[in-house]
Parts: C-alpha cells; sequence; structure tokens
C-alpha cells in the first residue's frame, strides 16, 4: 500500500470520530464531491496542499495528521508480520 493510502484511511477514520461529513470537507477543500471520493478510495493521489486543509478542517496540523498515518502504517505492517 502506498504511503497516500494511509492518508485517505486516516482522514475517513478521522471524519468519522469527528462526526464531520464529506460534503463538508470537499467545501472546505474547495473541490466537488466526486474528487474528494476518489481521492477517499485511493484512485486519485492528494495533493500537499488538500493534506494540509484536510487537516485543519479536522482540527489537526499538517504534521499531526501525517504522523496518525504514519502510526496507521505501521499498525497494518505489524499486523501483517
Amino acid at each position: 500500500m502506498a504511503v497516500l493510502d494511509y492518508y485517505a484511511q486516516t482522514i475517513r477514520a478521522e471524519l468519522a470520530a469527528r462526526h464531520l461529513t464529506q460534503i463538508g470537507l470537499a467545501d472546505y477543500l474547495g473541490i466537488d464531491r466526486r474528487t474528494l471520493d476518489y481521492r477517499l478510495r485511493k484512485e486519485r493521489a492528494w495533493t500537499v496542499d488538500e493534506l494540509s486543509k484536510a487537516a485543519d478542517f479536522l482540527g489537526l496540523t499538517y504534521w499531526q495528521l501525517s504522523e496518525l498515518a504514519a502510526e496507521r502504517e505501521k499498525r497494518e505492517k505489524k499486523g501483517q508480520e
């Protein structure tokens, strides 16, 4: 799995945990819902700007979002051992 895939999983999880909507995130990013869906389904790559704005929408810094994604990657890889 590519590193950016973990960002998509993390953003989905954080949206759910914070009771935020994908529509709200798409509006905040200035993209349509379909484009966001492509990002969340890992069919299109995120830009750094989009990740930074998504983090802000979630009440996180870009670095906090990155750390959560890295932790998710470590957990998944550890589970595959």
